[in-house]
């Protein structure tokens, strides 16, 4: 669409790399199939779109403020409230799903290693749980290390997009037993025991 694609380039014009970057990442932690360019243009023409509607519904209904004021105060609200808030929010709810979900997975990880599963099957056995998105993660980790990642790679990438600081920690030991070549099982069950529970 010839309007996304200039105001995807208005975008990246005008907004600081940095602030792009960040949005990226949390972008990434949700469940929005969106580039930060694109979400911040998305959020553009929704703005544009709510103001029009409510400055014609100003033709027929009597805001407690005049129009011309009402307006342009519900779009300046609005518009942050879309780039900023929402990301932030719905990663934060999709952290709290991937905390609930991670003690049991890690449980059952390590109950598979010990019977002598490699890691990698151990990582498909979950990716094929019903942990809901954290299954999905694990199925994403599969399918890079599948393409030629490294696992300690895909899972500190699973680590950063969690935007939890609980799964990066969970995540970060894994890599770094993985690394000295410690027995992950006991791993596992050294962070299950000294991991504090979600949200606490």
């Amino acid at each position: 669409m010839a309007v996304m694609v200039k105001l995807s380039g208005f975008v990246k014009r005008v907004f600081p790399e940095r602030f792009l970057r960040d949005l990226d990442r949390r972008l990434e932690s949700t469940k929005i199939a969106l580039a930060a360019d694109e979400y911040v243009s998305t959020a553009i023409l929704l703005t544009v779109v709510l103001c029009i509607v409510l400055g014609v519904l100003g033709i027929f209904i009597k805001y407690p403020l005049p129009t011309f004021i009402l307006v342009p105060m519900i779009g300046i609200l609005f518009f942050p409230i879309m780039i900023i808030w929402v990301p932030k929010y719905l990663a934060g709810k999709r952290a709290e799903e991937l905390e609930v979900a991670l003690p049991d997975a890690l449980r059952q990880m390590a109950g598979t290693l010990r019977a002598g599963v490699s890691v990698d099957a151990a990582l498909e056995d979950i990716a094929k749980s019903k942990y809901g998105e954290l299954s999905k993660e694990f199925d994403r980790v599969v399918g890079e290390v599948k393409r030629g990642r490294t696992l300690e790679s895909a899972l500190l990438a699973m680590a950063r997009r969690s935007h939890s600081p609980l799964v990066e920690r969970a995540f970060n030991l894994i890599v770094e037993g993985i690394e000295r070549g410690a027995a992950l099982a006991s791993v596992l069950d050294c962070l299950l025991y000294t991991s504090p529970s979600p949200r606490d």
